[in-house]
């Protein structure tokens, strides 16, 4: 402004004494220029000067063509201005240069101004270079996660719109993008070719100049030319897991670049890992589909209500309901065992634990069971639904239980081979008993009138009855079939039993004894497999000792098995056992016997003599206990049995049995049925002796006929076990039916837990048994 206060002349340039851009938009942070009709700069403010890198006589120099990078040609500029009305204004978008020669954005808003009646043109730039490095990374980062969830979109083509974007991002002529191990093995992954002669390419990734970068640093700037490049770091958990380089770029790459690279890279490496993630899960979901559709298992994807959603082919195949009726059928239209609620429950149960494997029953269509093993689990992730898998096992159910009963067989048949070694020597036992029997029968007769002698006599026959009973119980005990049943099991009783067995079965030159420890400690077994286990591994040593005689010992002890015992024995640990030896000094074994022993019809008997089932059963049955078997032998040094036996937590609690009744006596009406006449002569005077009114029938046809025509006549039925025609059984409930409720005792001269059993309680009697011994059942029975 002039001296009179008149607005300034800009003619020839501003006043010396102030500066009109200045003094007019003071505190305007943007550079503004002033220009007169033919571009040249009349006056800048300082802002533009910084901005542009000069000084402000050197700007002052220039024209609007030395400064703006795309309006260069002087007519298209005229042109432009000769569009503008006074005081009216336009917005315009180019480029500016700076002094260094770099370039950058900018918003122009240009305005025609009258100045001393001469038109000049103001400009009011504005740096876009932030918003446009925004929008440029906004859509690079939309395009990446565009790529990365693309199903069509492989990692190498992701990676190739990442160099594209870096490039371009950067203005640079070559990128490159390289992994790294987990290691720090650099693997390249991907690279652009050089589009310029003299540029740099990066042919050896271990030499690379920005290795520096993945062992540490974040960014590498190099600025030399012709080679300019720029490196950055992706660091994950700590370490650095890959490297985004760009290079070639004719000028220094700035501050805000270094910014863009780096947020590509991030977002790249995300995208990666996305693309990875959604590769593995198409990888996955195609692996499970090809296991579900090729698995011979039956699969069901069930909702929370226990309705199918989906099956493969195995579950048409093995329901025999083809995939459209399966699909919306309710499992309990499957399920053969569990009803609909208990179905639900079982969901619950499977929601809460997560999984569930258990076995049941399945319907078919045509109405056949099949058994099946069920796995299921709760498929979290994916709501309230449920996958399944279904394998048929019936088969192995049929085949399992043919292994169990020919297993059975093979006791029973091994069993019976023992009863057959042993039934010489029982035989001869019995033998001595009825002799003795025999013997005081006579001397009975004899001493009619010697009331003191005939005692004596009936005294000596009810000892050798007793014998004769004990012996054949013994027999039948170890004999009888039963179903494996364990329980505490007091061994110094079972070796006690069997050595009289074997006792009776041994030539008098065979010496047999035992060292036992009687503390009251019990293992877990079946009582009637470990007596055969004993009588075999006894048998078989007294076999051994014939003809020559010899020693056969049984021991027992209670050990703690270390570690180191432990390793010498195959399946043996750590742990209590009941200790069980059973040894001889016969002739021993050679090695190769010893390594067959327990094989199964391996023997070095005669066909005549033995199977070669006994040591085989012996350790079957020691194996399925829990336990282990240890053989010892040698040539003429005899043979040790060790068998090895878990100590049981607990002692078995003995059973309080009621007082039994001590008096026999009564006055009901009985029914005593019995095929042997002498059997029911005795037990006629026995009973009406005891005040009891008899009536006896010798089959069960007559005695049912006798309760036909009055069935209210009898208080109670005795009748045997196994007799000709119907059986006592068939006998009882057949009374039964006529008369409800009636006492019945059945007696049998097989061991009582062999007898069949009624519904209703009803009293067990074995053979041989007394007038008093009925008596005292019918007691427990009528009370």
């Amino acid at each position: 402004m002039g001296d009179d206060g008149d607005e300034p002349s800009v003619t020839g340039g501003p006043p010396n004494t102030t500066r009109w851009v200045d003094s007019v938009f003071a505190g305007l942070g943007d550079p503004i220029y002033l220009t007169d009709a033919t571009g040249k700069m009349r006056d800048v403010n300082d802002e533009a000067c910084r901005v542009l890198g000069y000084g402000r006589d050197e700007l002052l120099a220039l024209t609007i063509e030395d400064v703006d990078a795309d309006y260069d040609d002087t007519a298209r500029l005229l042109n432009f201005l000769g569009g503008l009305v006074p005081g009216g204004s336009q917005l315009l978008q180019t480029r500016h240069r700076r002094k260094n020669g770099t370039t950058y954005p900018v918003e122009v808003r240009v305005t025609l101004i009258d100045i001393g009646g001469e038109p000049l043109v103001l400009g009011i730039a504005r740096d876009l270079t932030e918003k446009d490095e925004r929008l440029a990374l906004l859509g690079a980062r939309m395009n990446l996660r565009d790529l990365a969830v693309d199903p069509d979109i492989d990692i190498p083509r992701l990676l190739d719109a990442t160099l594209d974007l870096a490039e371009r991002l950067t203005r640079s002529d070559s990128a490159a993008y390289w992994c790294l191990s987990d290691e720090g093995a650099i693997e390249t992954v991907a690279q652009t070719e050089c589009k310029r002669t003299r540029g740099l390419v990066w042919a050896d990734a271990d030499d690379a100049p920005w290795r520096d970068v993945a062992m540490g640093d974040t960014v590498l700037r190099d600025e030399d030319e012709p080679h300019r490049q720029l490196v950055v770091a992706v660091v994950r958990g700590g370490r650095c897991v890959a490297v985004l380089a760009v290079a070639n770029k004719p000028e220094r790459y700035a501050r805000t670049e270094i910014d863009l690279l780096e947020s590509l890279a991030d977002e790249s490496w995300d995208a990666l890992e996305r693309k990875r993630m959604q590769l593995a899960l198409a990888f996955s979901e195609q692996r499970h589909r090809f296991v579900v559709t090729t698995s011979p298992d039956a699969f069901w994807h069930l909702d929370g209500e226990g309705r199918l959603l989906d099956v493969n082919e195995a579950c048409t195949r093995m329901t025999g309901y083809p995939r459209e009726e399966l699909i919306g059928m309710h499992v309990s239209e499957i399920e053969s065992v569990e009803t609909a609620p208990e179905i639900a429950a079982h969901i619950e149960k499977i929601t809460r634990q997560g999984a569930d494997r258990f076995e049941t029953k399945h319907r078919r269509k045509d109405g056949t069971i099949i058994d099946v093993e069920v796995a299921t689990v709760h498929a979290a992730p994916l709501g309230d639904t449920y996958f399944v898998f279904v394998r048929d096992i019936t088969q192995r159910k049929r085949l399992e239980a043919q292994r169990v009963e020919l297993a059975r067989q093979l006791q029973l048949a091994q069993r019976m081979e023992a009863l057959g070694t042993l039934a010489g020597g029982i035989a001869h036992d019995f033998n001595n008993i009825l002799c003795g029997l025999q013997a005081f029968l006579d001397l009975a007769q004899s001493d009619l009138h010697e009331p003191e002698l005939l005692a004596e006599d009936l005294r000596e026959m009810k000892v050798a009855t007793d014998r004769a009973s004990a012996l054949v119980g013994r027999i039948l005990t170890f004999s009888q079939r039963r179903e494996e049943k364990r329980a505490p099991t007091s061994l110094p009783k079972l070796i006690d039993e069997v050595m009289q067995l074997l006792r009776a079965s041994l030539p008098a030159n065979v010496e047999i004894g035992a060292t036992l420890d009687r503390q009251d400690v019990h293992v877990e077994a079946d009582a009637n497999q470990l007596h055969q286990v004993l009588m075999n591994l006894g048998t078989n040593a007294s076999q051994a000792l014939r003809p020559k005689g010899g020693r056969l010992w049984i021991s027992l002890e209670y050990a703690v098995v270390d570690e180191d015992v432990a390793a010498t024995v195959p399946h043996l640990s750590a742990r209590d056992y009941a200790v069980i030896t059973v040894e001889d000094d016969g002739p021993g074994m050679d090695a190769h016997t010893r390594e067959r022993a327990f094989e199964p019809y391996f023997t070095t008997k005669s066909p005549e003599t033995g199977t070669g089932l006994g040591l085989s059963m012996v350790h079957n049955i020691v194996r399925s206990h829990g336990g282990a078997i240890r053989l010892d032998s040698a040539p003429a040094k005899g043979t040790r049995v060790i068998v090895y036996l878990p100590r049981a937590r607990e002692s078995a609690t003995p059973e309080v049995e009621p007082a039994a009744p001590t008096n026999p006596e009564g006055t009901e009406r009985l029914l005593v049925v019995d095929d042997e006449i002498h059997i029911r002569k005795a037990l006629m005077r026995g009973l009406k002796r005891l005040g009891y009114a008899v009536t006896v029938a010798g089959s069960a046809e007559e005695a049912l006929e006798t309760m036909r025509v009055d069935p209210s006549r009898f208080d109670a039925l005795a009748t045997d076990y196994t007799m000709p025609g119907l059986s006592g059984l068939e006998l009882a409930r057949a009374a039964r039916e006529l008369r409800p409720q009636l006492p019945v005792v059945l007696f049998s001269g097989l061991a009582a837990s062999g007898i069949g059993q009624l519904n209703e309680p009803f009293a067990r009697l074995a053979k041989p048994y007394t007038a008093v011994d009925l008596a005292l059942a019918l007691r427990r029975l009528l009370a």
